[in-house]
């Protein structure tokens, strides 16, 4: 029986002592006989002619409700005040015991109340009631004659303990077990209450989000929590917990309990019963500030689930767990995850033959240099992605009898295990996974790796699968079934020791990503992938960039209907000397920027017939191509290009460039585009019209070799800036400095004079561009004011790019930048 409110609502167990006269006296409660408590009863008692008393003896009272009762007072009333009755009693339930005497005049003393009848227990009662004495009790005794009499009245009081958590004023609060609780505002436990909550034992969030309680202490003895998840979650300033009385004997979740308790710097559970629990999820999740935790002793072995139980508990160094049994826990995700300082954890005796799901169970566990993993049984494990992620401590790990057979996911496996030097997965069973994006990503130390064997035809994404393994010099992937991947980005990316890899034979059919596959592989000296099929590729951006040995790749066959986006595709492949994409169809490509940067070794490229109609970036395109002699553009569609930044510079040996007829009308960046063309010899862009250039800063810096340049009567933007000599010259021999040369006005003009077919020594000042009152400007004030002419804008770099920066940008961190070439995001290891 259960009430809420203020006062526990009781019920009253009414045992009454009532005496007869019979000659053969039978007692209506037999010797032995049980009662209720949770209903009135009555014990009868019997007086002889002599005053003897009889009562039944070792009697139980039993508790048949489903919730616990507890003893809460006794009362006695007499009937007759007269007699000089006097009684005792003890109740025994096999491990406490109690007892108490009254007097006929109400009084009683007793040993203890608040006896504990848990359901279905009982407690064994002897009663002993004085003698009447006769001479004193002449009257009523010869009263009884006409019948029987009561003597008097014992009351027990049996009520529900109501568990329930108290707020005080200054921060602290109580976990109590009593039948009488507080309100607001009065003083217990000698403070001011602020806050009163009832039904604790099966309450949920009980503390969570609090953000000013410091301290909870569980004061009573018998509080009995079936559950504690997310009692104290989010408690951002919860200091200390002393929860050692607390009787977790029936508790079966601890679901998140102590979440995200951030100052918790102590915390004593060692003693917890923990034998039913199922739930330990979360437990103590970024308990960040506890250098300890004594959980050696508990018994695990009815929970299921340990997903998250330590995370981020960076403090601490060392856990015992070495004993618990786990033999029924299906899911282990991110249970030691984050816990970065961990120098010791023993799990080599665990049974994980339930566990379904290990991913990210010991990621980023940082200081741990082994893990005793050899013995498990994973056989049933379906989930492995980021097992083992970041430990960077690990040298080692064993893992080589393991059967994965039903594992589909090794996301990030062993990503970012910069030490591990030793790693055997020669034999696993890799049939079922079908995700396996930078499971080796940034093992920087592995010598050796043996996968020739696996089973890959279910894999749909192996993204980064080997990036940063710079120590691999040599990798047998050949024959692998890779016809269901769809996403081979950065899949060799920074494989710098691997000097070639044997992929001739792939089915590419399906992948639709190749960015960064083979970036940064510095000793690839050659690669067949003339076969692929590259019909749904969309993207290819820094392809090969940085393969500066790669001294030949056939890719003439490619189906490139598909791509968008070929930025950097190949730049800085130092030693490419010749490439064959002539007869690729670029017409779906967007982005061509930095495609052929740093290519020093090609001396022509075969581009003529590409349709670059959907291009809208073609920054750096060519720039560093520093053997390039020719190159036929003259038929390119630019009119949707907006960048065309240092798309020429540093072509040195380029003597001559057909671009007149491009149309240039959406083009904002122009900076540098022929910066050090030191063999150009002249440039005609009269069809170009530069109304939408913002930035044209160093157009034609360090062009030394030029002579002369023409421009059409859409050329706005003048001439200034553009790295030209101060002083140019016109068709007639005009000379002009070079602020003055007329926008809008179609025309030749010449770096030097000598250059006019018919030179003529006119000279035009700054100011003054009918070539009248020289007086006013000499031509070396003109000169000084024309050089170097370059606008504040001119330094602004082009921040369109890939990653979604404003549009226009080709500065050294974006994407178009040459400098960027190859990079993402995540720094891949030396």
């Amino acid at each position: 029986m259960r009430t809420r409110g203020k006062l526990l609502g009781a019920f009253l167990g009414a045992l009454s002592l009532a005496a007869a006269l019979t000659a053969a006296p039978s007692p209506a409660l037999a010797d032995g006989a049980q009662i209720d408590v949770s209903v009135p009863t009555t014990v009868p008692c019997f007086v002889k002619h002599d005053g003897t008393v009889i009562t039944p003896s070792s009697w139980k009272m039993k508790n048949t409700g489903s919730e616990e009762v507890s003893l809460g007072k006794i009362s006695v009333t007499p009937h007759d005040k007269k007699i000089g009755l006097s009684a005792s009693s003890s109740m025994d339930d096999g491990a406490k015991s109690q007892w108490f005497s009254y007097q006929n005049d109400g009084s009683f003393s007793q040993a203890k109340t608040g006896e504990v009848l848990a359901p279905g227990a009982s407690v064994s009662v002897d009663w002993s009631v004085g003698k009447l004495d006769a001479a004193a009790n002449a009257s009523t005794l010869k009263a009884a004659a006409n019948g029987t009499f009561a003597l008097a009245k014992v009351d027990f009081t049996f009520g529900q303990k109501q568990a329930f958590a108290v707020w005080y004023s200054d921060g602290t609060a109580g976990l109590y077990k009593r039948l009488e609780v507080p309100a607001v505002g009065d003083t217990f436990d000698g403070r001011t209450v602020t806050k009163v909550v009832t039904g604790i034992e099966d309450k949920t969030e009980l503390f969570k989000n609090d953000g000013d309680v410091t301290s909870v202490t569980a004061v009573d003895e018998g509080i009995r929590p079936r559950t504690t998840s997310e009692w104290f979650r989010t408690c951002y300033h919860l200091k200390s917990v002393d929860l050692s009385k607390l009787d977790t004997s029936r508790l079966t979740s601890m679901y998140q309990t102590f979440y995200e308790c951030y100052n918790l710097s102590s915390l004593d559970l060692s003693g917890w019963d923990t034998s039913k629990v199922t739930t330990m999820t979360g437990t103590f999740y970024r308990c960040q500030s506890l250098p300890s935790l004594d959980v050696s002793g508990w018994d695990t072995s009815s929970v299921t689930s340990m997903n998250q139980t330590f995370e981020r508990c960076i403090k601490l160094t060392s856990l015992d767990v070495s004993n618990w049994n786990v033999s029924n826990v299906k899911y282990t995700g991110e249970m030691f995850y984050g816990c970065t300082r961990l120098v010791t954890l023993d799990v080599s005796n665990w049974n994980v033959s339930n566990v379904t799901n290990a991913s990210g169970m010991f990621s980023s566990c940082a200081s741990l240099p082994k893990i005793g993993v050899s013995d498990w049984n994973v056989s049933n494990v379906t989930d492995t992605s980021g097992m083992f992620n970041d430990c960077k401590s690990l040298t080692k790990i064993d893992v080589s009898k393991w059967n994965v057979s039903k594992v589909s996911n090794m996301d990030s496996m062993f990503s970012y295990d910069y030490a591990l030097a030793d790693l055997d997965v020669s034999n696993w069973n890799v049939s079922n996974v079908t995700n396996m994006y930078r499971m080796f990503y940034s093992c920087s130390s592995l010598p050796s790796l043996d996968v020739s064997d696996w089973n890959v035809s279910k894999v749909t994404t192996m993204e980064d699968m080997f990036s940063g393994c710079s120590s691999l010099p040599s990798l047998d992937v050949s024959s692998w079934k890779v016809s269901k991947v769809t996403t081979m980005t950065g899949m060799f990316r920074g494989c710098k020791k691997l000097p070639t890899v044997n992929v001739s034979n792939w089915d590419t059919s399906s992948v639709t990503e190749m960015n960064v596959m083979f970036s940064g592989c510095s000793s690839l000296a050659s690669l067949d992938v003339l076969n692929w099929n590259m019909s749904k590729v969309t993207s290819a951006w820094n392809m090969f960039s940085d393969c500066n040995a790669l001294t030949t790749i056939e890719v003439s066959r490619w189906d490139t209907s598909s791509i968008t986006n070929m930025q950097a595709m190949f730049s800085n492949c130092t030693s490419l000397a010749s490439i064959d994409v002539s007869h690729w169809n670029t017409s779906k490509v967007e982005n061509m920027s930095g495609t052929f940067s740093g290519c020093s070794s090609l001396t022509s490229i075969g581009v003529s017939g590409w349709n670059t109609s959907s291009v809208t970036r073609m920054s750096s395109m060519f720039s560093g191509c520093s053997s390039l002699t020719s190159l036929d553009l003259s038929k390119w569609d630019t009119s949707n290009v907006t960048n065309t930044q240092e798309m020429f510079s540093g072509c040195s040996l380029l003597a001559s460039l057909d671009i007149s007829s491009w149309n240039t009308s959406n083009v904002r960046y122009m900076e540098e585009m022929f910066k050090n063309c030191s063999s150009l010899v002249s440039i005609d862009v009269s069809g170009w019209n530069t109304s939408n250039v913002s930035f044209s800063g160093g157009l034609l810096y360090n062009c030394s070799s030029l002579q002369s340049i023409t421009i059409g009567p859409q050329w706005t933007k003048g001439l200034a800036g553009s790295g030209l000599p101060d002083t140019l010259y016109g068709a007639d021999g005009t000379a002009y400095a070079i602020a003055n040369v007329p926008a809008g006005v179609a025309g030749t003009y010449y770096t030097k004079a000598e250059y006019v077919p018919q030179a003529k020594a006119e000279y035009v000042p700054q100011g003054d561009p009918a070539g009248k009152d020289d007086d006013k400007a000499s031509a070396p004030e003109a000169s000084a004011a024309g050089r170097d002419n370059k606008s504040d804008a001119d330094s602004i770099q082009d921040t369109g790019s890939e990653n979604g920066s404003p549009e226009g940008s080709d500065n050294s961190e974006g994407p178009d930048s040459p400098a960027a070439n190859g990079q993402d995001e995540t720094p891949l290891a030396a």
